[in-house]
Order: C-alpha cells, then structure tokens, then sequence
C-alpha cells in the first residue's frame, strides 16, 4: 500500500504567497506558530491552516478520487495603539488581504481545481496583533 500526502497544497500555498507577496508579510504553515514566544516579531505574516473537507466523489472501489478542501489563511498585523477603533488595523490588513487574494483566487495548483474565496471570519484581536481569517476552497485529485 503506498501512503500519499493528504496535504500537498500546504507548501505549494507557501510557496506560492511568499513569491507573490514578497516583502509585504513573512509567510508560515500554522503548525509553526507555536514556536514564537511573541507573534508580533514576526508581522505583518500570513499563516497557512488546513480546514474541512468533504469528499466530492469516489472510485467503484470505494475509494475518494476528489476532495473538496477549505484552507484558511490568516492574516495577522501589529496592533496599532492610539487609533479610532481598529481602522489603522483594518487598512493595514485589508491591503494584505487583497494582495492574498489578488495571488490565490483563480491559481491553479497541481492536482486541484483553481482556488476560490470563499469568505472570512471576523476578525480577532489578540494582544498586539491581530488576525483575519480568510477562507479558500479548491477541489484535490490524489493520485490513483
């Protein structure tokens, strides 16, 4: 039995938004983010987490051929003090946002249909920065 990645999109997003985006954010799968003592340091960044997903289609076998997948990607920006609410917060990470989406919507990664927005969460802050969730969705063809 060969055993295959179930999530390959992970570093080809990485991949793909940290050349797309350059110098505007640092650009991290999620599972590192517990190796930061302060988030802070490392912003404005952009973290990489696998979402649901929902099996789309099977083989006369049984098993999947297609997998719908959601995958968030956060955006995270220093606090900034001393404002009116968070609108500097909002104009700093809204100019990120659209740079994430400019780069991911439409993309077509090996093996999986182009990439689609599909929302956002509400925003959350946290203490000194804070984050805003966006969510795309595309649909993944393992090998067989």
């Amino acid at each position: 039995m060969s055993i295959i990645n179930m999530l390959p999109l992970e570093f080809l997003l990485i991949d793909r938004l940290q050349t797309e985006l350059g110098d505007l954010a640092s650009v991290f799968s999620s599972a590192e983010v517990s190796q930061y003592v302060d988030v802070t340091e490392k912003c404005p960044a952009v973290f990489i987490q696998p979402g649901e997903s929902t099996v789309t289609d099977h083989s006369d076998g049984g098993t999947f051929i297609a997998e719908r997948q959601a995958w968030d990607i956060i955006v995270c920006v220093r606090q900034v003090r001393k404002t009116n609410g968070l609108s500097a917060n909002y104009e700093s990470a809204g100019q990120l946002m659209g740079a994430v989406h400019t780069a991911l919507s439409g993309w077509r990664p090996p093996a999986h249909a182009p990439m689609r927005y599909s929302g956002r969460q509400q925003y959350v802050p946290q203490s000194g920065w804070v984050e805003f969730v966006m969510q795309f969705e595309t649909v993944w063809s393992p090998p067989q």
